[in-house]
């Protein structure tokens, strides 16, 4: 199987600072301004490069917002302060297997 048979679309770009990230903003935008059928948008990022896109995914186009942040302590702050102003909307975060404690 592979990500074409799971719709899984591939974005290629340039090896720039950030460029992936910000490849990855404008098109979870733009999915989420032409197929409104799509509840939920998946982030797995520890840095906090997608807050502004988190907030404009849950407040303009109230989507819901599973991040997967990758930083030692489970949730970049931005994300969290995103999460606590905005407790009518769901965000949920899932901690990442390699973090578990034990």
């Amino acid at each position: 199987m592979d990500a074409e048979d799971l719709e899984i679309e591939l974005i290629t770009v340039p090896t720039v600072k950030n460029a992936a990230d910000e490849a990855i903003r404008k098109k979870a935008e733009e999915m989420a301004i032409s197929n409104r059928e799509i509840p939920i948008f998946i982030f797995a990022s520890g840095d906090g490069y997608f807050a502004r896109t988190v907030v404009k995914l849950i407040t303009t186009f109230r989507k819901k917002v599973v991040l997967m942040p990758y930083c030692k302590d489970g949730t970049h702050h931005l994300y969290r302060k995103i999460n606590e102003a905005n407790n009518q909307f769901t965000i949920t975060f899932l901690r990442p297997y390699f973090f578990k404690s034990g």
